[in-house]
């Protein structure tokens, strides 16, 4: 504010003293969290844009990528990530996925063990793999909260637990959402399984954006 006053003591008519940053800085900074992220970009005013803006985020690389044989997109296969973004089915490393239902009320996630809690072949065997499904399903519907903007009520299906591998799932749920930007809270879990979690609103949905919902 002071060095647009200054700025403004000598300036000529019609001279820009401010303007808003550019809204996908934003979108990059909640997107980012507290991770350490790089930032690629094909676009020069663009890079000089984030380098303006983000220059002074240590946790945020920012790098200008040049080479005119391959472009950006089909690199880092920009199209599918938009299209798996999008999509109701997220899979899971492991083999199991999630299935991501958004409405106007809440949004519900259900986690599924394909195949990976079957194979186990004892109880205790079953219990670890569940809760290994679990925690790497905590990893990628955090991941996916951000990415797809999703505020509000968020109820989570897990797969079910003992009591004790619950509270490793809570405890780890718990220190992802830390990690979040956006204000996100990992309430309870239900006898069921069921895991509440609310997201503040931080402007529209990645589905609202692209007007798919």
């Amino acid at each position: 504010y002071i060095n647009m006053l200054k700025r403004a003591v000598f300036s000529q008519f019609y001279t820009l003293l401010h303007s808003e940053r550019p809204s996908y800085i934003n979108d990059i900074i909640h997107l980012s969290g507290s991770d350490n992220v790089e930032v690629i970009t094909d676009v020069p005013d663009i890079y000089n844009e984030l380098t303006k803006h983000l220059g002074n985020n240590s946790n945020i690389h920012i790098r200008i990528y040049e080479d005119s044989l391959l472009p950006l997109y089909k690199l880092y296969s920009v199209e599918k990530e938009i299209e798996t973004a999008l999509s109701r089915k997220v899979w899971l490393k492991s083999g199991g996925y999630l299935i991501i239902e958004q409405t106007e009320a809440l949004t519900v996630i259900d986690v599924n063990s394909g195949k990976t809690v079957s194979k186990a072949k004892n109880a205790e065997a079953v219990e670890q793999s569940a809760l290994k499904t679990n925690l790497e399903a905590a990893d990628k519907l955090m991941q996916q909260l951000k990415t797809r903007n999703i505020s509000g009520i968020i109820i989570v299906d897990f797969i079910n637990i003992n009591k004790e591998s619950s509270e490793i799932l809570m405890k780890h749920l718990k220190s992802l959402a830390k990690r979040d930007i956006v204000n996100t809270t990992v309430v309870d879990m239900t006898p069921l399984g069921l895991v509440e979690i609310t997201r503040k609103k931080n402007g529209k949905s990645l589905s609202e954006t692209m007007n798919v919902m």
